[in-house]
């Protein structure tokens, strides 16, 4: 400890002689909160063993904060093989967002990362959506 009007450390003020300590902090809180919601559909009224389904995962953010870095996981779907990222792999559906990058470094978009650990959504404002659409073979 350094008393008033004696020397500080290299770098910090000297303390002024019949100084007041100032050693009052206040922060202010403010959670974000976001709305996060998740549908998953594919359109095909029928499919066929070794035929290709595409279905689309969409996130939604109804707000009212923007998030960033979501995690989007999507389970290894029953009866379904050799699936891949459809095309477009991502798209804004509505309002501002961010896709993640595709690749297979951790978070990125893959359907590795989609079936494990996940993917990060990097940024999507409140009233935004986010289309993924993963193609798969009907085993």
């Amino acid at each position: 400890a350094v008393a008033e009007g004696t020397s500080a450390q290299a770098g910090f003020p000297t303390p002024a002689p019949g100084g007041t300590g100032n050693n009052a902090a206040t922060a202010a809180v403010d959670p974000l909160c976001a709305d996060l919601s998740i549908t998953k559909t594919n359109n095909a009224t029928s499919v066929t063993s070794g035929a290709v389904t595409t279905y689309d995962i969409v996130v939604n953010n109804t707000g009212p904060d923007a998030i960033s870095n979501a995690n989007l996981t999507d389970p290894v779907p029953t009866n379904l093989i050799n699936c891949a990222l459809g095309t477009p792999a991502c798209a804004v559906s509505s309002g501002t967002a961010t896709c993640p990058t595709i690749g297979a470094a951790a978070g990125q978009l893959s359907i590795a990362n989609l079936q494990g650990a996940g993917v990060l959504i990097p940024s999507m404002n409140a009233g935004s959506s986010l289309t993924f659409k993963i193609a798969c073979t009907v085993n």
